[in-house]
Order: structure tokens, then sequence, then C-alpha cells
């Protein structure tokens, strides 16, 4: 039992000295900078299916109530 506490005190500082050090500081941590601008069109094109999971207005099949009314509450 000696001998496993013994070993554990010689192991688990070095395994928390081996963590410290593979984490990188933020100095060395590099990011590109990219100048100009966003792309002309940065969204779906107007046919696309992912358009349909966002559909809110006339013509979806839900009737909305006007905007301020209070919403109902489920306790």
């Amino acid at each position: 039992m000696r001998i496993l506490l013994s070993a554990l005190a010689l192991v688990i500082p070095r395994l928390i000295l081996c963590a410290v050090i593979s984490v990188p500081s933020p100095s060395e941590v590099h990011h590109e900078d990219q100048d100009g601008q966003l792309p002309g069109v940065w969204s779906q094109e107007p046919g696309h299916p992912v358009h349909a999971l966002f559909r809110r207005g006339p013509g979806d099949g839900i009737t909305y109530a006007p905007v301020g009314t209070p919403g109902e509450i489920d306790n």
C-alpha cells in the first residue's frame, strides 16, 4: 500500500504538469485576418428546401394571433 501511494505521489504531479504544458497559450493561437466583404449572396436561393423550415406568412396553413396579443401559458 505504501509503495502504491509513493508511486501515485510521483505520477500525479507529472500528469498534471503534462496536461498544463500541452495547452497552448493564447499568444500561440494563430488567426488569419481576411480582408474583404462577404459574398454577394450568403443566403439560400428562394426555391431551396430550407425555406420550408422557416415559412411563416400568407399561405403557410397556420393562423397566427395578431402581433401584441398575449399568448396562452400552460402550467
